[in-house]
């Protein structure tokens, strides 16, 4: 009777033992169930921000730049550098339809406005008149010119920065619309020519004298210069994922270069549409 006593309080103490040190079994469950109330926690934070929490990105963008106004119709004058007359030429470089490419990187203070910078290239082909011209002032109104390009483009290099604006469509539309004001310096390249002047039909001894105008052929360089610069654009903005974005801009850029050509200042207003699409990283 004794032993049988002693068998049954010991089982006791072994189960009072189990119940006061859990098994390793019990141990395993209760981590995998707290990992889990951690899991469904964060989702419950990552839905509570919104479809977009990033702040910053970096983006790559090309598209067409279309020439307007001024630009659309541009020349460049020149004096004429021999002969005892005084006149000038002026030789037209119309911009044609080009193309342009940027990289932009920002970052945004609050839900809707940020500060963003950008490095864009345009280029566009120059025209000249593809018949002879009037070279038109003076005693040099009757004298004709051909005009080649040696250089066929205008070139651009801008570096701009200034305020950008974010407003979703949605709190958890990946659709976003953008716009922005860019102000910064602008980097201008004109074309260089071959220009080619005669007297149509008259020998210029005959018609001018000791005083006249000699036909002659005049190359020229092409001028950089820098100037001022502004940017104006809207766009849209479509969220991939967490990290990833397309873009597609709407801009207009103006600048007014003026170009030192044979110790005289000539200014060219340019103004361009520009329409590009491009790729971003969001972070």
């Amino acid at each position: 009777m004794k032993k049988k006593l002693f068998f049954i309080s010991m089982i006791c103490f072994f189960i009072s033992i189990g119940d006061v040190y859990p098994t390793d079994s019990y141990s395993a469950d209760h981590d995998s169930e707290i990992a889990a109330k951690k899991r469904r926690k964060s989702k419950r934070k990552s839905k509570k921000r919104g479809a977009d929490d990033t702040k910053g990105f970096v983006a790559l963008s090309g598209g067409i730049s279309m020439p307007m106004g001024d630009f659309a119709d541009a020349s460049l004058t020149f004096s004429v550098p021999t002969g005892k007359t005084k006149g000038e030429l002026t030789a037209p470089c119309k911009a044609e339809m080009g193309f342009m490419y940027n990289a932009t990187f920002g970052y945004r203070f609050t839900d809707y406005i940020g500060a963003m910078g950008m490095v864009q290239g345009q280029s566009y082909s120059a025209t000249p008149e593809s018949n002879p011209m009037v070279a038109g002032k003076g005693a040099l109104a009757d004298l004709k010119m051909k005009v080649q390009l040696q250089e066929d483009s205008w070139g651009m290099w801008l570096f701009m920065a200034g305020p950008n604006f974010h407003m979703p469509l949605g709190k958890k539309s990946p659709f976003s619309f953008e716009a922005k004001v860019l102000l910064g310096m602008a980097r201008v390249t004109s074309p260089s020519f071959n220009i080619e002047t005669y007297y149509e039909g008259t020998n210029w001894y005959d018609k001018f004298g000791t005083n006249g105008v000699l036909p002659m052929q005049m190359k020229t360089s092409s001028y950089t210069t820098s100037s001022f610069a502004y940017l104006i654009g809207i766009g849209a903005r479509y969220d991939i994922g967490s990290m990833f974005c397309l873009l597609l801009n709407f801009d207009y850029l103006g600048t007014t270069p003026t170009f030192s050509i044979q110790n005289n200042d000539r200014e060219q207003s340019i103004g361009t549409f520009n329409i590009n699409a491009g790729f971003g990283i969001r972070f």
